[in-house]
């Protein structure tokens, strides 16, 4: 396609039995879409999906896995559904479902490995929190990073209303009764 500022070009590449669209007017050269006898479909730039809701399907509901690879340099990482199990995992290496990292399903998560390590935060100067969030009450585990302190509290927002805290010096505090039962 002879163009004003670019050609380009829509061609069978019968060196390696690909059809390819591409910049230029030399097939091969420049190609930004192949796809190979398999319809395996290899891009050479960037991928933009645009419109008001963009989605991007993985699979056609049959039952098979389904998973993107990171090709690195040292080590390569996938995120995918393991139809096996009907769980969402991320794992390390190239196959899915071997040393699996994080395993999402059903509202659990499961972290893997020899010792996990769940780190909230970045170390920068922020509270940082689990909350639970009930239906008639809320309640949270935090860094309250203005005190640097370790607080379990009612509510959803660190700091207010505490029930328990413990400073750097392991020194515990309660904000309300305290009531022991047993033996």
């Amino acid at each position: 396609i002879d163009s004003n500022a670019q050609d380009s070009y829509t061609a069978l590449d019968d060196r390696v039995e690909d059809l390819l669209i591409g910049l230029g007017s030399t097939v091969g050269t420049t190609p930004a879409i192949s796809i190979d006898e398999n319809l395996q479909v290899k891009t050479y730039g960037d991928i933009v999906m645009t419109g008001t809701t963009p989605t991007l399907t993985i699979g056609d509901a049959g039952a098979e896995d389904t998973a993107i690879v990171f090709d690195g340099n040292a080590a390569d990482f996938h995120i995918g559904l393991d139809d096996t199990d009907d769980k969402l995992k991320i794992g390390l290496g190239s196959a899915l479902g071997t040393t699996p990292i994080l395993t999402v399903a059903d509202g659990s998560f499961l972290l893997s490995g020899t010792t996990p390590t769940l780190t909230i935060g970045d170390a920068g100067a922020e509270d940082t929190k689990i909350v639970f969030d009930g239906n008639a009450q809320d309640f949270y585990i935090a860094l309250d990073d203005s005190a640097d302190d370790l607080l379990i509290g009612l509510g959803s927002t660190v700091g207010t209303t505490p029930a328990i805290s413990i400073d750097e010096n392991l020194a515990v505090k309660t904000y309300g009764d305290s009531k022991m039962t047993g033996a």
